[in-house]
């Protein structure tokens, strides 16, 4: 039980910073795959172009 509660102590200390760097690494593989996704869509709108003027 000491155990647990020196662990959560701990925890809560360094809760802020591990929150903040979970928080920078799911923007950045949000963004990551916000930018495949708009060059993907880029790419089909580019074929669309292509294939409607001969």
């Amino acid at each position: 039980m000491k155990r647990e509660r020196s662990s959560e102590s701990v925890f809560q200390t360094t809760f802020p910073v591990s929150g903040i760097c979970f928080a920078v690494s799911g923007i950045l593989r949000f963004a990551a795959w916000f930018l495949q996704v708009v060059c993907l869509i880029i790419k089909i709108l580019i074929r669309m172009q292509r294939n409607r003027t001969p």
